[in-house]
């Protein structure tokens, strides 16, 4: 039984207010084990305090899975401007980026949890179950911090 996918389908859970970048200090990117060599140092506008601009993966790999949901309905979605809208040669590279980013995040955290297989429509066609336990961190806590503190563009700033 397959679900026909539309536009708005998986939209609400992949589009919400935009998360904003946060800021971390040369000695929290040596604790990470980064290089802050090269790194975009800006400087807080709300604060003053210098930093290096580092974006929290979870919402760049929510925006590559809200990207191919957006190229798979480019129809819909390119007239309305966007990421969708670039140039084919554009869109692809973007899209060739989202997909290597998201096969190194699965890759990397190599879920080991199982399903079972059912039958859910009694026809002998076994079906996988997804409902398995699973241990998760609290998105909307991640969220919430990163929120709280997000760090705006500084006049000059270069885009990313």
């Amino acid at each position: 039984m397959a679900v026909r996918s539309t536009p708005s389908l998986p939209a609400l859970l992949l589009t919400s207010t935009p998360v904003p970048d946060t800021m971390v200090t040369r000695d929290e990117m040596l604790k990470m084990n980064m290089d802050p060599t090269g790194a975009l140092e800006i400087t807080d506008p709300s604060t003053g305090k210098r930093g290096y601009r580092v974006a929290i993966e979870v919402f760049h790999q929510l925006h590559c899975l809200n990207l191919l949901r957006q190229a798979n309905h480019k129809a819909h979605y390119a007239p309305q401007g966007g990421d969708t809208a670039a140039e084919p040669e554009d869109l692809h590279g973007h899209l060739d980026h989202c997909i290597d980013a998201l096969r190194q995040f699965v890759m990397c955290q190599a879920d080991t949890n199982v399903f079972p297989f059912r039958f859910p429509f009694n026809d002998g066609d076994p079906w996988p179950d997804y409902s398995s336990p699973r241990m998760c961190r609290n998105y909307e806590k991640v969220r919430d911090w990163a929120v709280e503190h997000g760090v705006a563009q500084g006049i000059g700033e270069p885009d990313h």
